[in-house]
């Protein structure tokens, strides 16, 4: 969300990153941090201008990002929800989209109440992995797998 400051590219996210940063700039004073610290708080969550739930739902907002697989967190931020209930329906989508067929412990994959048997990679032996070299991962740039099959 943007309140005239984007046009330097200072956002509420600006803020929010300053206020959770752990460094304290060199030479400042212990009431210096505190005011710095009240000063990114006001800025972030720009209390004058949102009632009790609304900060609420931005701290509920900013912990629910924070505990999602990385690849639905960048995902649903580029969507940009203003509350939780909003991440969460983009986050349910996202897991719709990429979500992977069921599979057996012999790899077959389950379709509807049919098995379809899927090719094996003959170097890895694993179900489901691709044993096409050029396929990379668009989360971690890693060739191999695809994004849904990164490891955290």
């Amino acid at each position: 969300v943007c309140f005239g400051f984007c046009y330097y590219n200072v956002t509420e996210e600006t803020y929010r990153l300053r206020f959770r940063s752990l460094t304290v700039p060199t030479g400042e004073s212990v009431r210096e941090t505190y005011n710095r610290i009240k000063g990114l708080y006001k800025r972030w969550m720009r209390p004058e201008m949102k009632n009790k739930e609304q900060l609420g739902e931005t701290i509920i907002l900013e912990q629910y990002l924070r505990v999602l697989r990385p690849d639905v967190r960048v995902w649903v931020k580029e969507n940009q929800p203003l509350t939780g209930e909003g991440a969460a329906r983009l986050a349910e989508r996202y897991m719709a989209a990429h979500r992977e067929p069921p599979r057996t412990s012999k790899g077959t994959v389950i379709v509807g109440r049919s098995k379809v048997e899927e090719p094996m990679d003959k170097t890895m032996g694993v179900p489901g992995k691709y044993s096409n070299a050029t396929l990379i991962c668009f989360y971690c740039q890693q060739p191999g797998h695809k994004a849904s099959l990164c490891p955290p």
